[in-house]
């Protein structure tokens, strides 16, 4: 593998320190096109591309197709030494060196069969830490190939066991720690299964302080955890500047967890996911000096209706974020008058509007049908709402709704006066797929959608 410029190197560093961010990797494929690297630009955009949910199901087959094209092409090249170093890890060539190989039901991601890519920067996982001792991957990670490694996940650790590592500084800033209880089995881990869940730690404050005291907790990027209120409060003694990303699951109310986390002196954290939060827990991280540089919270089955909404949308995050999920937000038509008019929409990196359960109505979509910025998305998700025949007319009136490949009103209060709109659109021409399903569409309002749409239409 080729050297790595002083430029490259800084515009890889950039995307790994911010990794809810598209645009640090789209201008890393710019850089590459003009660099004479157009695979490996196309790679990026392909990866990033199959990063955002779809409905097109035939889109992301060909973008699939494509990667892994690509892949096959130029594995040799990009992978460059590592493959024969996690070949040999995982069959035992340093079984001498005391190293632990993985447990027979966890093996490790094959390289490069399962690619290990992720948005065209490369991660791995390992369920054992002392594998990172190996000198062959240490030297690696030195190497031109290393700059493009942008995480090591740790996964299945319990903290006691973190403690008793030393984690090499050449991986500072690319582990991510996936921690699990004691006694509780790999399989399990990440599943956050309620029963499981408490709000309190089997750890005492004083573990966690000595847990994060750690140097090599200064190598930590990323962070997923099942633990209690302790967890948080020691965190926020901790040196969090380096931390990316966290993922934490509790069953203590969502303001106390949102107001320790308001107070944490983060100064990077761009990735954010506690679980449902309320409006007031809402509030509380919006209102936090700290999480200015959020760019990804997922919201999904958040009960933080308009007021909620209307809160994010006048808050400085609203320039910031640039993925957030709105399924089951109880979401009502000021909400989304909110969300339509703030940055958030005109920022959104994913190119699909998912707004499915919640309580939006036709005065919603009128306000979404008259923006520009729906331009930029191609596919909306409505299912699940209270969308009537004014909502369908509204939208196929639009002349925004022009690059609408997928839209889906399943379960809302659509009739014929509605079918007949959406058929009789002058502006729907890329259409899809377009599901109307459990409405009170009748048979004529069936026959113009199948007149207009055939097979595309779902009835």
């Amino acid at each position: 593998m080729d050297a790595v410029s002083p430029e490259l190197s800084a515009l890889l560093k950039r995307c790994r320190e911010t990794p809810a961010d598209d645009m640090p990797r789209l201008v890393l494929a710019d850089w590459l096109d003009e660099n004479g690297d157009a695979d490996r630009a196309a790679f990026i955009r392909v990866q990033i591309a199959l990063s955002h949910p779809s409905a097109d199901v035939g889109r992301q087959g060909e973008l699939k197709s494509l990667e892994q094209g690509l892949l096959a092409a130029h594995a040799e090249d990009w992978f460059g030494e590592l493959n024969p170093i996690f070949n040999g890890l995982q069959y035992g060539r340093d079984a001498n060196r005391g190293l632990a190989p993985f447990p027979p039901r966890v093996q490790p991601v094959a390289v490069p069969r399962n690619l290990p890519f992720r948005r065209g920067l490369l991660g791995i996982r390992f369920v054992e830490p002392s594998w990172l001792l190996d000198p062959a991957l240490r030297a690696w990670m030195r190497s031109p190939g290393g700059e493009w490694l942008e995480r090591i996940g740790l996964i299945g650790m319990t903290p006691d066991a973190f403690v008793r590592i030393e984690i090499p500084t050449e991986y500072t800033g690319r582990i991510d720690l996936h921690l699990r209880k004691r006694g509780q089995e790999f399989a399990e881990f990440s599943a956050f299964g309620p029963g499981r869940l408490s709000p309190h730690d089997e750890f005492s404050p004083q573990d966690w302080r000595h847990f994060f005291d750690r140097p090599s907790f200064r190598t930590v990027r990323s962070i997923s955890a099942e633990a209690g209120i302790s967890f948080l409060r020691a965190l926020g003694e901790a040196d969090v500047g380096r931390l990316v990303e966290l993922e934490f699951r509790c069953l203590a109310e969502s303001v106390d967890l949102a107001r320790i986390l308001a107070t944490i002196p983060f100064a990077s954290l761009a990735s954010l996911d506690f679980g449902p939060v309320t409006a007031s827990a809402l509030r509380q991280i919006v209102a936090s000096p700290f999480l200015r540089n959020l760019a990804k919270w997922n919201l999904i089955g958040s009960p933080i209706g308009d007021a909620g909404m209307i809160a994010l949308c006048e808050s400085p995050l609203a320039q910031s974020l640039t993925a957030v999920s709105f399924p089951n937000t109880d979401l009502g038509d000021a909400g989304l008058r909110a969300l339509v008019r703030s940055p958030i929409f005109a920022n959104m990196n994913s190119p699909s509007l998912n707004l499915m359960m919640n309580r939006i109505g036709d005065a919603g979509v009128q306000t979404l049908a008259e923006s520009e910025h729906l331009l930029r998305y191609r596919e909306l998700v409505l299912r699940e709402n209270l969308c009537g025949d004014r909502a369908a007319a509204e939208l196929a009136a639009s002349e925004f709704a022009a690059n609408l490949t997928y839209v889906d009103f399943w379960k809302n209060r659509l009739g014929d006066p509605g079918a007949v709109a959406l058929a009789e659109s002058p502006h729907l021409e890329k259409i899809v797929d377009l599901c109307v399903k459990e409405n009170a569409i009748g048979p004529d309002g069936a026959a113009a959608l199948f007149e207009r749409f055939g097979e595309r239409a779902k009835v």
